[in-house]
């Protein structure tokens, strides 16, 4: 029998907690509460000027489930750079070269390339989200996303140099380009994941000081796909598992808390094709939060 795992990840932005969105991820973990996701959560929040970290932490926790595995991921916003003691950079903007940065309570930052920094740099930022988050009760997470998915070298060491086990920044760029395809972001991706496709599996990135499992985001993530994308991406992997039945594929596929209001329903139509192409083929279908699960 194939088997085929699937994660459903969130990408935490960092930007603001979207009140329409919040509610519908509460409502999606009611309906589907046996699917445990990757939390990648953002202490970004916690450090913009007007922050009620009572409340940011109440809302986040609407949209939880036990079984969730809580990471990290960051963008470079000015606020959490400077509470890190790290000064934050105004280039390269990932968007465009040059161009304007969002401003969000008078935070900015968002579109940075975190890999421009430096490994000691990512370290301090890494350091102080845990120690946000852990204060407001999430614990230490050992799996990160980076964002953009702009895990270059120096996130990728900084990363194994604070005992992380796991990165899910190797993207299907594929779904990218039609969204960035002329953006220094593309580009940036091209270099880093060219050899990522819709069957890419976890794999182990080496450095000096250690590895960390890389666990390809090869379903994108629903701005950048349809429920007919996420399918496909299912069944190209099921044609893999048939081919090794005691072996278990893995599809990776997520949102954004920030679009959640508009992207999830493409998760949700997607997860209901998957179950129904599991289900006519035989497949063993699973849910689950990360391949350490």
């Amino acid at each position: 029998m194939a088997n085929v795992a699937v994660i459903v990840s969130v990408d935490w932005e960092g930007r603001d907690l979207v009140p329409d969105s919040i509610d519908a991820m509460e409502a999606f973990r009611k309906r589907y509460p046996f699917i445990p996701m990757q939390q990648f959560l953002n202490a970004a929040y916690y450090t913009k000027p007007s922050a009620n970290p009572e409340q940011l932490t109440i809302d986040t926790r609407r949209t939880l489930l036990e079984d969730d595995i809580l990471g990290l991921h960051i963008h470079a916003w000015r606020s959490l750079f400077e509470a890190a003691g790290v000064e934050p950079k105004r280039e390269p903007n990932f968007r465009e070269y040059g161009g304007p940065m969002r401003v969000v309570d008078g935070d900015w930052g968002h579109e940075i390339a975190i890999d421009a920094f430096t490994r000691d740099e990512l370290s301090r930022v890494i350091q102080t989200s845990i120690k946000i988050l852990d204060e407001q009760g999430f614990g230490q997470p050992t799996e990160f996303r980076s964002g953009a998915w702009l895990s270059g070298p120096s996130v990728i060491e900084a990363l194994i140099d604070n005992g992380f086990r796991l990165d899910a920044s190797a993207v299907n760029r594929r779904f990218i380009k039609r969204r960035w395809g002329t953006s220094p972001l593309y580009k940036r991706l091209s270099e880093l994941w060219d050899d990522i496709s819709d069957t890419s599996q976890p794999y182990y990135q080496q450095s000096e000081e250690g590895r960390i499992l890389q666990v390809p985001n090869n379903g994108c993530l629903a701005d950048y796909t349809s429920p007919k994308d996420i399918l496909k991406v299912f069944e190209a992997n099921l044609q893999e598992a048939k081919k090794n039945p005691a072996q278990t594929k893995y599809v990776s596929i997520g949102f954004h808390q920030e679009t959640a209001n508009k992207f999830l329903p493409n998760i949700e139509k997607g997860i209901r094709l998957i179950m129904e192409k599991a289900d006519k083929t035989g497949a063993k279908l699973s849910f689950v939060a990360s391949p350490f699960h």
